[in-house]
């Protein structure tokens, strides 16, 4: 999956648990670990509505099978 973890996982971030469970069976068991680990370190910064969208789009363009998608740029700031 060429899909970066940081993207998949702050993609997921308005998603409930269920939700995540749901869809991170389907990845790879040491990417569904990679991608656990990233949305609980989201927990602890803040990330702007902005951020989440461009993720969410490039999450939703590469599954559409797009190919040349720059994987989105984050900074993440302490809360």
């Amino acid at each position: 999956m060429s899909i970066t973890d940081g993207d998949i996982a702050l993609s997921m971030i308005y998603m409930s648990d269920g939700e995540r469970h749901s869809i991170l069976r389907h990845v790879p068991g040491e990417k569904a670990r990679r991608v656990r680990e990233e949305l609980s370190r989201n927990e602890h910064v803040r990330i702007l509505y902005s951020h989440y969208e461009i993720a969410a789009s490039t999450v939703i363009r590469k599954l559409s099978g797009e190919k040349n998608v720059q994987s989105a740029r984050r900074y993440f700031r302490p809360r």
